[in-house]
C-alpha cells in the first residue's frame, strides 16, 4: 500500500502512420509556409462515405492519412492542383465543413550560448527561482499521472533519461514506432520537464516521478506540420495522458488544430504551450483557449520571449541547462533558452498539481497555476507576463487544499496470468485484476521491478516478449492507482522463463498451377508468440500465406503483393496449418516457422 503523494519502491516507476514525407522546405511564399500537395478536409456530420468519394474523386485527389478521433481526412492532390485551388473545390461542396492547407509548424528553442560546461547554476537558478524545492516537499510527481510530450522525440539512451519513466510512443514524421531524437529539440525541453532526478546524475527535472509519454512529430532537420500535432494530440489523449506539452508554434489558425485540442480538453487533458521566440501573435497552438500559453523571461524577471491576448503565465526561457543530444560528443548538457524551455516549467506544475489531485479538471488546474503566480510587470494580468511567474510550490500548496476529504483507499491488485510456477516462452499476455472503492485509473506491470507496460481498461493486461528476458526465474508484480492517486501493489507471482523451447522449422515446396495451394502444419507446445515467413525469387509470382487452426479456423494471413509474406501471431497450445496460396503465377517457395 502506497500513500497518495509516494513514488512506488520499484526499480522503474514511472500509430503506425504511413505517410508522405514533407518536403525540406514548402510553403506559398505569401503568407504562413504550409505542405505542398496536400490539404485537411473535414466533411459534415452524416455525409456517406460515397458522398465523401465523391468529392475527392472530383478533384482526382485521394485520402492518405487522417485524424479520426476528429474526422479530418489528410489529402494528397493530383500533380498540378494546387492547394489555394483545391480548397477552393472542396469549401464550394456543401458537404464540407472545412478544408484548409497542412500548414508547418516549428519548435521555438534559441541556443544562448555556445559552450555546454556545466556549472552547477545556470540549469538549477531557474528552478530553484520558482520555488520547485519546496513543491517537491509536497509531491515530486506520480506514476499514475502521464505526461506527453509532442516534440522531436528523446534521446533515449541518455544517461539522464534512463530509469523507467519514459513510454516511447510513435514517431509521426517518418510513420514508424521509434520516438529517437534525431533534431535534438524534445531532449532539450523533456530534460527541463522530468529529467531522472536523484539518480546522482547530471541535472534535476521539474517532475521526479510523472511518467513521460514521447511522442514524435519533427523530422530531422525540425520541420513538422498541423497534421503531426494533432495526431500527437488525439494519441496522447486516448493513451490516457493528463497532461500535454505542445512544443511548436504557427502563425497559422487550423481548424485540424484547434479540433485536436478540443478533442483533448473534453476528455480531461491540460495542455501547455510556448508562444514563440520573437515573433508575432498570434501563435498556435498556444492561442486556443484550450491551451495554458506561456511566454519567457531572463534571470533578471524581464520580458523577452512570446506576448498576446492568450498569454496565460510566464516562466523562464534564458539560461536554462538541461539535457540534449550529443551526437557523437560528449556534450550531454547544455544552456539553452526560448519559449520551448520555458513551457515545459509550466507542464511539470499541472503535473505536480495532478499528482496531488488527479480529480481536478483541466479548468481547475489552470486556475490553480494562474492564480498561485508571481505577479512581474503591471499588476495583474498583461499580454507579456500573463497573470506572472508560475510558482511550482503555491501549485502544489493550493492543490493539496483542493483535496478535503479525499480518497486514501488503495486499490488491490492481482496477477491471474501467468499463474505462480508456470513455466513460459515465446510472447504471452501478462493479465492482472484490480479493484477500488472509487474506480481504476491505470494498472502498471512490472518483471523483476522493470517496468513492462501499463493499462487502463479491464480486463487489465500487457504483452510480455518473454524472448527479451534471460531464461529463468522472474517475479511480476502489477501496480494499480486509483483516481486519487493512491497506489497498491498486487502479491509477486513466480513464473520461470525458457525459451529454450523456442524451435524454428522450415518447409519448402511449389504453388500454382498443377501444384496447387499447399498446406504445412506445427504444433505449438506452450502459448505464445509464432512467426511464418514466406519466402520466393520470382518476380513473376505473387504467393500469399494464411494461418490456420486444427478445426479450419483462419488465424491470420498476408497478401500484401510485397515479399516476403510474414504472419505473426499469439498462438495457444494447439495444431496449426499454414497454407501457401499462389495469387498469380506459379514457382517454388521457401517457408519457416518459429514457435514456442
Amino acid at each position: 500500500m502506497f500513500a497518495r503523494l509516494s513514488v512506488l519502491p520499484l526499480a522503474a516507476v514511472i500509430l503506425l502512420l504511413v505517410s508522405s514525407c514533407l518536403p525540406a522546405a514548402a510553403g506559398n511564399g505569401n503568407g504562413p509556409p504550409y505542405v505542398p500537395g496536400r490539404v485537411l478536409v473535414k466533411f459534415r456530420p452524416g455525409t456517406p462515405a460515397a458522398g465523401m468519394a465523391r468529392v475527392h474523386a472530383a478533384a482526382a485527389s485521394a485520402v492518405i492519412d487522417e485524424v479520426p478521433q476528429i474526422g479530418v481526412q489528410v489529402v494528397g492532390l493530383r500533380p498540378g492542383l494546387s492547394v489555394g485551388h483545391a480548397i477552393g473545390l472542396y469549401t464550394r461542396n456543401p458537404n464540407v465543413e472545412f478544408a484548409e492547407p497542412d500548414y508547418l509548424i516549428e519548435p521555438t528553442l534559441v541556443p544562448n550560448d555556445p559552450y555546454f560546461l556545466y556549472n552547477g547554476v545556470s540549469w538549477q537558478q531557474p528552478l530553484r527561482a520558482l520555488g520547485a524545492e519546496r513543491a517537491w516537499d509536497i509531491s515530486v510527481g506520480g506514476p499514475s499521472v502521464v505526461v506527453a510530450v509532442i516534440d522531436s522525440g528523446i534521446d533515449y539512451n541518455h544517461p539522464d533519461h534512463k530509469g523507467g519513466r519514459l513510454l516511447l510512443g510513435p514517431d509521426f514524421a517518418n510513420g514508424d514506432n521509434d520516438p529517437y531524437d534525431d533534431y535534438g529539440h524534445g531532449t532539450i525541453t523533456t530534460g527541463v520537464l522530468g529529467a531522472t532526478t536523484n539518480n546522482g546524475e547530471g541535472i534535476a527535472g521539474t517532475t521526479w516521478g510523472n511518467r513521460l509519454l514521447i511522442i514524435k512529430m519533427y523530422k530531422s532537420d525540425g520541420t513538422g506540420s498541423y497534421s503531426w500535432m494533432a495526431k500527437g494530440i488525439t494519441y496522447a489523449t486516448d493513451y490516457p495522458a493528463k497532461v500535454a506539452l505542445l512544443e511548436g508554434a504557427g502563425p497559422a489558425y487550423s481548424s485540424t488544430l484547434e479540433s485536436a485540442v478540443k478533442y483533448a480538453s473534453s476528455k480531461g487533458v491540460v495542455m501547455v504551450a510556448p508562444t514563440g521566440n520573437g515573433v508575432d501573435p498570434p501563435q498556435y497552438p498556444a492561442a486556443y483557449p484550450e491551451v495554458i500559453a506561456v511566454s519567457g523571461i531572463n534571470g533578471s524577471n524581464e520580458w523577452v520571449y512570446g506576448y498576446g491576448p492568450y498569454v496565460a503565465v510566464c516562466a523562464y526561457a534564458s539560461g536554462v541547462y538541461t539535457t540534449q543530444n550529443p551526437f557523437g560528443t560528449t556534450y550531454y548538457y547544455g544552456t539553452w533558452g526560448g519559449t520551448s524551455v520555458a513551457a515545459p516549467f509550466v507542464a511539470g506544475a499541472a503535473a505536480l498539481v495532478l499528482s496531488v489531485n488527479p480529480a481536478l479538471t483541466p479548468d481547475q488546474v489552470r486556475e490553480i497555476i494562474c492564480q498561485t503566480v508571481d505577479d512581474l510587470g503591471a499588476p495583474g494580468w498583461d499580454q507579456y507576463y500573463g497573470w506572472g511567474r508560475v510558482n511550482l510550490y503555491r501549485a502544489a500548496l493550493a492543490a493539496l487544499d483542493t483535496l478535503g476529504n479525499a480518497d486514501t483507499t488503495p486499490p488491490a491488485a492481482e496477477i491471474l496470468a501467468p499463474q505462480e510456477g508456470n513455466v513460459v516462452s515465446g510472447m504471452i499476455d501478462v493479465v492482472a485484476s484490480a479493484v477500488d472503492d472509487v474506480g481504476v485509473s491505470v494498472v502498471d506491470f512490472y518483471v523483476d521491478d522493470a517496468f513492462l507496460g501499463s493499462d487502463s481498461t479491464a480486463p487489465y493486461s500487457v504483452p510480455w516478449d518473454t524472448t527479451r528476458t534471460p531464461s529463468g526465474p522472474r517475479s511480476l508484480q502489477a501496480a494499480a492507482y486509483d483516481r486519487a492517486g493512491n497506489g497498491g501493489v498486487s502479491r509477486p507471482v513466480s513464473v520461470v522463463v525458457d525459451n529454450a523451447a523456442v524451435v524454428t522449422e522450415t518447409f519448402s515446396g511449389r504453388a500454382g498451377g498443377r501444384w496447387g495451394s499447399p498446406s504445412f502444419s506445427f504444433t505449438v507446445s506452450n502459448p505464445g508468440a509464432a512467426a511464418a515467413t514466406l519466402s520466393w525469387s520470382d518476380r513473376r509470382v505473387n504467393l500469399d500465406l494464411y494461418l490456420y487452426d486444427a478445426v479450419g479456423t483462419l488465424m491470420g494471413k498476408s497478401a500484401t503483393a510485397a515479399r516476403p509474406e510474414v504472419i505473426e501471431a499469439a498462438l495457444p497450445s494447439g495444431t496449426y496449418s499454414l497454407r501457401v496460396v499462389a495469387a498469380s503465377g506459379k514457382g517454388s517457395f521457401s517457408l519457416s516457422v518459429t514457435h514456442p
